[in-house]
């Protein structure tokens, strides 16, 4: 997105009229939004994307670098239509950096969010780095067979909000998922200025003794060791859209 202080913007607004779109296979980094006096405060929440009133699909993509005030990466809120939300599997969020709250995703009051399969990653908020949700009545985060930093300590849920709002399934864990290379931001030489701060993008495969593929060497490289995130996912999965040797189970 090369998003700047004096440009900011993201890829996807999301609207009712596309409730059910569906986003696979993007890798989306330094997108950058934030308040302005003729916006409304909501437009300022998802660096990549915002979702209004719609429940797309988001699969198997990478969201790295993208800042906002809230959902540095996607966020999601409710106009008129209560539970409604993206349904995100199998995606890899690092580096992402929220002014407020949500480091990679925020559910907005009345929003419903299913996050399944994925890894959240140093990312940074001032509360919530990985996740935060809203105290609103309607609301629900549900968070299954995820690697998320910190595990719940990574997670914002207001004192106020009821108990319901946060479905954090005993699926979880938050160990080093051991990305190939994660990726850091880029200060561009001015290292007392962060609104010029770009992302340098990372490799988020996963480590394996089995082996991974190199697209860039076109062949397939072993490492030492593997990360705990493969063949984690759940097991009603199969791994069969993965290339092979996947050992039949998803990662």
């Amino acid at each position: 997105c090369q998003g700047r202080l004096e440009e900011v913007h993201r890829a996807f607004i999301i609207p009712s009229s596309s409730r059910e779109n569906l986003v696979r296979g993007f890798t989306i980094i330094n997108g950058w939004v934030r308040t302005a006096p003729e916006q409304e405060d909501y437009m300022a929440w998802g660096g990549a994307i915002l979702c209004i009133d719609s429940s797309p699909v988001l699969e198997h993509c990478i969201f790295a670098g993208n800042r906002a005030q809230r959902g540095a990466a996607v966020a999601a809120h409710a106009l008129a239509d209560a539970r409604r939300g993206p349904i995100i599997s199998n995606c890899s969020f690092a580096g992402n950096w929220a002014m407020e709250y949500a480091g990679a995703i925020y559910c907005g009051a009345s929003v419903w969010i299913d996050l399944d399969r994925s890894i959240l990653w140093s990312n940074r908020a001032y509360q919530g780095n990985e996740l935060a949700v809203d105290e609103g009545r309607d609301t629900r985060l549900r968070v299954n067979y995820c690697n998320v930093a910190g595990g719940l300590s990574g997670v914002y849920v207001p004192a106020s909000a009821q108990a319901s709002v946060l479905d954090w399934k005993d699926t979880n864990i938050e160990t080093d998922p051991c990305f190939v290379d994660l990726g850091y931001w880029d200060q561009q030489g001015t290292p007392n200025d962060v609104n010029d701060d770009l992302w340098s993008l990372g490799n988020y495969h996963l480590l394996s003794e089995a082996g991974r593929f190199d697209a860039q060497a076109y062949s397939w490289v072993q490492d030492t060791f593997s990360s705990p995130c493969i063949d984690a996912g759940a097991p009603r999965k199969a791994g069969d859209p993965e290339l092979c040797p996947h050992g039949h189970h998803t990662n």
